[in-house]
């Protein structure tokens, strides 16, 4: 922990009807910044009143101090997340790109467990009116900020099954099929926006009800020439739910010529990122260990390759089981030093949701209407 001594020549606290103190303004300074909890209060009200009577870094750094602070036991949960109730009234891109780092870590820890839904639930609260007012149109007046934050916007609201973001998105992707369908450049007759095709092809992957769509989606890869959007193209297919289609893009990315290191990455870090391949990415890795070592070794794809395969790793199962392989005779190469330090994030997840899941779920159950279930996408 990093603690600032800061001067000011003029007072850091700006005219506001609450008499909190507001300390490394616009992060002047590399340190986090605690309070005591009657602070933190005074500048969870003024947020919500007016948030804009604090600047958009200043807002930033209070989000990413207070969870920091409480996933390390030195804030208690309910302060950071009380936060979080002004989110649904903020516009600007940095706060939310930092609000949304910090409920990801929620997400990636509490999905595929049975307090799935309450998670979401509290996750759609806060997205959903930023959602529906930023809408999927596009306008080439608009700024690149307002683009970046749409994209984030939509990325996390479809990752966090809002149901509105999926199903269009899935609207979406039918007519990209429909208007691509004789075209081998997606650039040239794709209406859907640049800046959330990833999201748009994610998404509709991740829910076909078929290997109809993936098999376009494919035939879309090997035919296109951009390679911005190659890379789009690409991370759809990694976002499948399908077992057989995983295991085919999985088996193409060691063995194809044409995959090279940074589509590989690619492809581990994106399946990985979806709880369905999770089990499936480390079975592939330790039963292909060898032939991953002699193509990767010395090279940052098998870092990259690791950390994929144990990104979710949250149960004392898989520590065992990441223990057990480190522990026997396998040539793990240069990745030792990265098999450890994914061991200790193992292990700090399980100690995370052992210490502080209540903490969370009671927070969500006494502060978050019912009603925001009613947007999941099922």
């Amino acid at each position: 922990m990093f603690y600032c001594f800061l001067y000011y020549s003029k007072s850091p606290v700006p005219k506001a009807p609450y008499n909190y103190v507001l300390a490394n303004v616009d992060m002047l300074a590399f340190c986090r910044i605690q309070y005591d909890e009657a602070n933190w209060q005074l500048i969870q009200m003024q947020l919500t009143v007016q948030h804009d009577l604090i600047s958009t870094k200043s807002r930033a750094q209070l989000l990413d101090d207070a969870f920091a602070l409480a996933k390390v036991g030195k804030l208690n949960y309910a302060l950071a997340l009380d936060l979080t109730k002004y989110l649904p009234q903020e516009n600007a891109y940095l706060p939310w790109l930092t609000a949304s780092r910090h409920m990801s870590f929620f997400y990636d820890l509490l999905h595929a467990t049975k307090y799935e839904n309450q998670i979401k639930k509290f996750l759609i609260h806060i997205y959903e009116p930023i959602y529906h007012r930023l809408g999927f149109e596009t306008s080439s007046k608009e700024s690149l900020n307002l683009q970046e934050l749409r994209s984030l916007i939509w990325k996390h609201a479809c990752k966090f099954y809002l149901a509105h973001c999926i199903q269009t998105a899935k609207n979406l992707y039918t007519q990209y099929e429909q208007s691509c369908a004789e075209s081998k450049s997606s650039g040239l007759c794709n209406i859907i926006p640049i800046s959330l095709r990833q999201t748009v092809y994610c998404t509709s992957i991740a829910e076909a009800g078929s290997s109809r769509e993936w098999t376009f989606l494919w035939r879309k890869f090997v035919e296109e020439e951009d390679v911005h959007e190659k890379r789009s193209l690409l991370i759809g297919l990694s976002c499948t739910k399908n077992a057989m289609l995983l295991n085919n893009l999985l088996e193409k990315a060691l063995g194809g010529v044409e995959m090279n290191a940074e589509v590989v990455s690619t492809i581990f870090h994106h399946i990985s990122m979806h709880n369905v391949g999770n089990g499936m990415l480390w079975d592939f890795t330790i039963r292909n260990w060898d032939a991953l070592l002699k193509k990767f070794n010395n090279s940052s794809v098998l870092n990259s390759v690791v950390q994929a395969a144990t990104r979710s790793f949250k149960t004392r199962k898989r520590l065992e089981a990441l223990e057990m392989f480190l522990s026997s005779k396998v040539d793990v190469g240069t990745s030792r030093f990265i098999f450890k330090q994914q061991l200790e994030i193992t292990r700090e997840n399980i100690a995370w949701l052992e210490q502080y899941k209540d903490d969370v779920l009671l927070w969500i159950k006494h502060n978050v209407p019912d009603s925001s279930q009613f947007s999941i996408y099922n």
